[in-house]
């Protein structure tokens, strides 16, 4: 009971508080006043809540969990935290959102757990000050008035018996609501619109108006021949190819309100029109057209026809002279097919009359259209005189004058004339100095340079010079001096100085000639054969002798043989030669600096010893097969390497062996350089000392009587690369071969044949005429090949009997092996007729009796058809 009545007692004094935003007499100081919007803070557990008279003006209370007691917000009691921590459920319902005018609304606490009537509600103002009015604010429905626009927060306290909630509550006051009006659908260019056959048409509806936003374009074809539109939902259409006819496109749009309009417009494409061609001509430098007046001297004058104009495009110019001047003005003219023509050599024509010219031009449909142009051509401005003060001349002492007679042009006339010196070893006299000849005197050895200054009749000043040397009579000769020059190979170009050759008044001419037997390819650079300095280049190794001779100024001269030694370095031994499959105009530095980088990175990763090397590309050129050659090689300046047994001279210099074998390994230079082969530029190999080896095809010219081993040709692709064999010991084992292998065939086949004879020879044989058989005729054919090998093998007649006596044997015998040896020509004739002796030693005579046959026996064995023909010998003997 004691619980339930304190209960009672806090609920009222909440419930007293929360409506008159006061304290109990006994606890409450008065009021303190505070600004709402934080002008005037409130003490400790405080808030500043909304009064009555004031919208900005509020009183400060305890906050919520807080209980006033002297003065102070102190935390509530026991029951009073008991009853604050029992929640109450419950909505505001009402709008959240009002538009203008509607200046009133009502805000009702609905609660679901406390029945209507059990609850005490208090409404607290946090935002929104001024933005309505209200009668009471501790009812449960909060009734507002003169609403305004703006935002309204409240914080909606909530008390009944089991408890308290609060809940903050927002009313948003807007600006009255426009009424969504429907979108303007526009086209432009307005309906109707013109077109040709071909041309685009441009439809925009971007012209469209609406409040709010357009969000949305949708065309179609309303009527009209068939049309594959683009795009559909943009708002600019672009209908291209639209053939002759009507057509009505509609744009619907539509804004966000989802409201939406159309407008139509009508296409109408007529035929293409085609209009002739316009022909204009232009100066080409001023752009002027009709009648113009130029100057001379001018090198050229261009007339410019590409401002003509025509609507499908101009696709000929024609270009004709029509004045009728032709044979008193000449002018020359090029281009007369093109939209500029161009005229040079031109004349003046102030007193004839001007150059016409006209143009003609054409359009794809045959069309032209002419156009002319005028050209007045004024002589040239007052020009300078032109002075030619005559040669450079030598006076020889005792003789101390000389003439200075000059030739001058002018355009116009000449006024004045003025010599003067400008330079010599002392001052001349110069008598007439006013007039175009003059005399200069009292000259000393040396040379002088004299000045001739003209003026014409407009002002204009013209100059020239001209020297004059005094030399001594008494001329002794010069004397050559050059020295002997030795250069090592790779170097390109080598310098014989002959400049220190001296004289006693001075040299004027060198001259150096080479010897009958320097190579020709050596070549004197700059035309330095006349210069105190020859510059050789195309070096070849030896001696080379050339001849200098040097000429005073009185022709005396004198000569010196001079040496140049030219020796293979090591760096041209140790040269490397690529062949890239590239142009030499695809040579350049780029790919020079690419390709020299990437040869010293393969070169320097495959020797550990070298950190660093150099490729010096010494020569490029071109292959007879049009590939690029590059001839280089390489060095490295790492002391460490040299020192080890590594394959680098004490130089420096990378071995040209090495340097192939170490490329040659590396396949992905060779795809991306396209390489074909990495070799080296000299031949390196020996040739078994039988031979020479060639730097060009890099393989073995062996010499005579020996041959490279076969077995090296095999395996290295038929490349000879020694010369190892004795051609003489392999002809002599190979005939032997043939003679031992052929003598076992024919060995068998007799012993097979004499077996045949064996079991027939106790037959009786019958005595026939001779007769024709097959067998005859094949005998006669043999004979004819035997006869024919012998005329090529050039057998004796002696020789030839000794086959045709020793029978099948040896005709066997020379068939086999004389078709061998008749292919070795010399050789094989002579091995021909010792085949000949040697089977005539192993064989027997065949010359056997005659017998008897018997008429039981058979005509056609093969032993009847070879013995026994009563005259066989006769027969064997016809030619």
């Amino acid at each position: 009971m004691i619980l339930k009545l304190l209960y009672v007692i806090s609920i009222l004094h909440i419930y007293h508080c929360e409506n008159d935003f006061d304290l109990e007499p006994h606890d409450k100081p008065s009021e303190v006043p505070c600004d709402i919007d934080g002008g005037e803070p409130c003490g400790m557990n405080e808030v500043c809540i909304s009064g009555q008279t004031s919208a900005r003006v509020g009183v400060c209370k305890c906050a919520l969990g807080f209980t006033m007691q002297n003065g102070n917000c102190i935390p509530s009691n026991t029951t009073e935290e008991y009853l604050s921590n029992k929640t109450i459920d419950f909505e505001v319902e009402g709008p959240s959102v009002i538009h203008l005018p509607i200046d009133s609304v009502n805000l009702t606490v609905v609660s679901s757990s406390e029945k209507k009537g059990n609850l005490t509600v208090h409404w607290d103002l946090i935002m929104g000050n001024g933005l309505a009015n209200s009668l009471s604010y501790n009812k449960e429905t909060l009734h507002l008035t003169n609403l305004k626009e703006g935002k309204l927060q409240f914080r909606v306290t909530v008390t009944s018996l089991s408890g308290s909630s609060q809940k903050d509550f927002v009313l948003n006051v807007l600006s009255p609501e426009i009424v969504n009006k429907p979108p303007q659908a526009m086209i432009k260019p307005e309906s109707p619109v013109h077109g040709v056959e071909g041309s685009q048409i441009v439809l925009d509806a971007e012209g469209s108006s609406d409040e709010n936003k357009i969000i949305s374009y949708k065309w179609s074809q309303d009527n009209g021949p068939t049309v594959n539109l683009p795009a559909l939902d943009t708002p600019v259409l672009k209908l291209d190819s639209l053939v002759r006819g009507t057509y009505t496109f509609t744009v619907s749009v539509t804004d966000s309100g989802n409201l939406s309009s159309s407008a139509s417009v009508t296409v109408v494409i007529e035929a293409e029109r085609d209009d002739p061609p316009k022909s204009i001509i232009t100066l080409c430098e001023s752009g002027d057209s009709g009648s113009i007046t130029v100057r001379l001297p001018f090198e050229d004058l261009k007339l410019c026809g590409n401002m003509s104009t025509d609507d499908k495009g101009i696709v000929s110019y024609s270009w004709f002279r029509v004045d009728k001047l032709t044979e008193k003005l000449a002018v020359d003219s090029s281009g007369s097919s093109t939209n500029i023509l161009t005229l040079t050599n031109a004349q003046a024509n102030d007193k004839l009359g001007p150059y016409e010219f006209q143009l003609d031009v054409t359009d794809a449909k045959g069309q032209k259209d002419s156009s002319r142009m005028s050209i007045f051509v004024n002589k040239a401005e007052n020009l300078p005189p032109v002075v030619k003060a005559g040669g450079n001349r030598n006076v020889f002492l005792p003789e101390t004058s000389a003439v200075l007679d000059a030739l001058v042009k002018d355009d116009g006339s000449v006024v004045g004339y003025n010599w003067t010196q400008i330079s010599g070893p002392s001052e001349a006299v110069i008598a007439n100095k006013d007039k175009s000849k003059a005399t200069v005197s009292e000259l000393k050895e040396g040379a002088y340079i004299f000045q001739l200054e003209v003026i014409d009749d407009g002002g204009l000043k013209g100059f020239d010079k001209v020297s004059i040397t005094v030399e001594r009579s008494n001329n002794e000769p010069p004397i050559a001096k050059a020295n002997n020059v030795t250069v090592r190979l790779p170097q390109a170009v080598a310098i014989l100085n002959g400049s220190s050759s001296t004289d006693d008044a001075g040299i004027i001419t060198y001259k150096w000639e080479p010897s009958e037997d320097v190579s020709a390819k050596m070549i004197i650079l700059d035309g330095s054969e006349s210069k105190p300095v020859l510059l050789v280049t195309g070096l070849v190794k030896g001696t080379h002798l050339f001849k200098l001779t040097v000429i005073d100024q009185q022709k005396a001269e004198s000569s010196i043989s001079v040496y140049l030694v030219v020796e293979q370095g090591n760096e041209d031994l140790q040269s490397v030669e690529i062949i890239l499959q590239k142009l030499s105009i695809d040579w350049n530095y780029r790919f020079r600096t690419k390709l020299q980088a990437r040869l010293a990175a393969v070169i320097s990763s495959a020797i550990p010893e070298i950190t660093t090397v150099n490729i010096h590309i010494t020569k490029f050129d071109e292959t007879a097969e049009g590939n690029l050659r590059a001839i280089f090689w390489a060095t490295t300046a790492d002391a460490r390497a040299m020192k080890r047994s590594v394959p680098i001279a004490s130089d420096g210099i990378i071995s040209a062996e090495d340097t192939v074998f170490i490329l040659e390994q590396e396949w992905s230079m060779f795809t991306e350089f396209k390489i074909i082969s990495v070799q080296t530029l000299y031949c390196k190999l020996d040739c078994s000392g039988h031979g020479l080896c060639s730097d060009v095809t890099k393989e073995c010219v062996c010499d005579r009587f020996w041959m490279p081993n076969l077995f090296t040709i095999l395996r290295s692709g038929w490349k000879k690369h020694n010369c190892a064999w004795s051609s003489l010991y392999f002809w002599l084992l190979s005939f032997l071969f043939i003679i031992c292998f052929s003598v076992y065939l024919l060995t068998k086949r007799r012993m097979s044949w004499f077996g045949r004879v064996t079991r027939r020879r106790f037959r009786r044989r019958k005595r026939y005429s001779p007769v024709r058989t097959d067998s005859d005729e094949e005998a006669d054919a043999r004979r004819t090949r035997i006869e024919r090998l012998l005329r090529k093998a050039k057998i004796s007649d002696n020789d030839q009997e000794i086959v045709y006596l020793n029978g099948d044997f040896l005709s066997d015998l020379f068939l086999s092996v004389t078709r061998t040896l008749i292919l070795f020509k010399n050789g094989g004739l002579f091995l021909s007729k010792i085949v000949v002796q040697i089977s005539f030693l192993l064989s027997e005579p065949r010359l056997l009796p005659l017998p008897v046959p018997s008429s039981s026996e058979s005509i056609n064995s093969e032993s009847d058809d070879l013995l026994g023909s009563a005259n066989w010998q006769e027969m064997i003997k016809k030619p």
